[in-house]
């Protein structure tokens, strides 16, 4: 069986739920046509559609002979609801690298020419900081790489297409939370002091939320001279002007990007996982030194270059922020500037050359984050897998099966997820007893006399420590309310027989 694996995948296009699967590696690839039909309508009718891909463990079981197996998912949200939140596909897969990756990918982009007759794109696929993530979704969909797209980036900002041609261009995006946290992590293995590396981190965020490319290589002229110029005399008050700059964003999304001491401590305890981020960007390949963002850098100021390459020296430094390190960690990330700053906002009013931009118009910035997907994961295993963690890959296939279903039928009779009538006060159907006030025959604690003595005699036991007279309060309601319910149903029992009578 297994050797018959390893010459030919399963293939059931549109058939059913599993589409193609295999056994060393483990690959399974799930979607269905519902699914793609339903992603075809969104990019169609959105002007900027949104594709978030990410993958999660902590679900599946492990297998012998196989590395750990993670749960991927590609999922767009299609209106405000949260049932809204549709999974174009799902994957099951031991092997992490391009091919494996690329292949789910492109098992995808098949059905969705299958439907469409072509390869519909979303706007933006929002991606954490895998490697081969990215690498994957940008020769699947894209057809190039890395430098192609930062090349295609530059291209589209300095309006080199018309509407047409933008209107069928993918871009890659950073989470900004991700991004963040990548960077305090940054500045921490740099060993930058705390005051400094705040204002920095915010320095960033500012650079995140621009997107006017003029004005951010104006603050990286500001950051090459406060950190870059020993000779720099007004380097603290440039800092702090720097440091004090208003984000153009909502109140939510500043509070979120410059909490420095909350962020700073979480990438400290998260550091194995951003680790492989700095040595993506530490890189000296062409992916880095051939951005036309940096080569654009270094035209600007050229000293740039001298602090990138370690060759910036000076036996006099008056300029107590000099620092080449912060300087390279600027270098490193200006060269993917486009993919996680606002530099794309509303790219197809304000690039094409076909269309006249209206300066008048203010575009809104937008946080682009991950949130979506890692909150579909955690309900996923909280609720749909009960916390377990164990799962063999058929219970793992039929729960996602059986959660798209839902989704897609509450989508074709147009209903949403409500909390209007989901609780509701219960009824008390123990009739309460009414009793006038007084020690008269119907008053309430001639009624209670009665029920201790009851209980007094009914309560005692023949071993030694028999309990006294004296009964407690607790059991005194459990039995009022047993001879309450007793009474009720006679009463009720005795209207009945009278309407008989009658």
């Amino acid at each position: 069986m297994v050797k018959n694996s390893l010459k030919i995948d399963s293939f059931h296009f549109f058939k059913g739920y599993v589409q193609v699967s295999g056994e060393i590696p483990l690959h399974i690839h799930l979607f269905s046509e519902q699914q793609i039909q339903r992603y075809i309508d969104y990019c169609t009718k959105e002007k900027y559609s949104y594709v978030h891909i990410d993958a999660t463990g902590g679900i599946l079981k492990k297998m012998t002979e196989q590395k750990q197996i993670l749960l991927y998912a590609i999922l767009f949200k299609d209106g405000n609801d949260c049932i809204n939140t549709i999974p174009l596909a799902h994957a099951i897969l031991a092997s992490h690298t391009v091919p494996s990756i690329g292949y789910f990918f492109g098992n995808v982009a098949n059905g969705i020419v299958q439907i469409k007759t072509r390869l519909i794109r979303p706007s933006f696929f929002i991606i954490d900081f895998s490697p081969a993530l990215m690498n994957a979704t940008l020769q699947t969909f894209n057809e190039e790489n890395i430098n192609a797209h930062l090349n295609r980036c530059w291209n589209v900002l300095y309006g080199k297409y018309n509407s047409k041609q933008l209107q069928s261009i993918s871009f890659i995006r950073f989470c900004c939370c991700h991004v963040i946290h990548a960077i305090a992590r940054s500045l921490t293995a740099a060993h930058i002091d705390k005051k400094i590396r705040r204002g920095v981190l915010y320095i960033f965020a500012f650079i995140l939320c621009g997107h006017d490319i003029k004005q951010l290589y104006d603050i990286l002229g500001s950051v090459i001279s406060i950190f870059g110029d020993p000779d720099e005399q007004n380097a603290k008050n440039k800092f702090d002007q720097l440091a004090s700059l208003q984000l153009d964003v909502d109140e939510e999304s500043a509070a979120i990007l410059t909490n420095g001491k909350k962020i700073f401590k979480k990438a400290k305890k998260k550091s194995d996982e951003l680790r492989i981020v700095d040595e993506y960007l530490r890189s000296n390949a062409p992916i880095i030194h051939q951005s036309p963002f940096n080569e654009e850098a270094i035209r600007l100021y050229p000293n740039l270059a001298n602090l990138i390459n370690h060759k910036s020296k000076s036996d006099k430094c008056i300029n107590p922020l000099f620092s080449p390190s912060i300087i390279r960690i600027f270098y490193r990330w200006w060269a993917y500037l486009p993919l996680w700053t606002g530099l794309l906002w509303h790219f197809k009013e304000r690039y094409s050359n076909d269309i006249k931009t209206n300066l008048s118009v203010i575009y809104t910035p937008v946080r682009y984050s991950n949130a979506l997907i890692e909150s579909y994961f955690r309900t996923l295993k909280k609720s749909t897998y009960q916390g377990k963690v164990n799962n063999r890959p058929l219970g793992v296939i039929v729960e996602l099966y059986r959660s798209v279903k839902v989704q897609l039928k509450a989508n074709e009779f147009g209903i949403t997820q409500s909390s209007k009538g989901r609780k509701r006060k219960k009824k008390d159907t123990v009739i309460t007893e009414v009793y006038k006030k007084g020690k008269g025959e119907n008053g309430r604690a001639l009624y209670m006399k009665k029920i201790d003595q009851l209980l007094s005699k009914c309560g005692r036991s023949k071993i030694n420590g028999a309990q006294s007279n004296a009964v407690s309060k607790k059991n005194r309601y459990i039995f009022l309310s047993l001879i309450s319910q007793t009474l009720s149903f006679a009463l009720v029992t005795q209207k009945i027989l009278q309407q008989v009578h009658h």
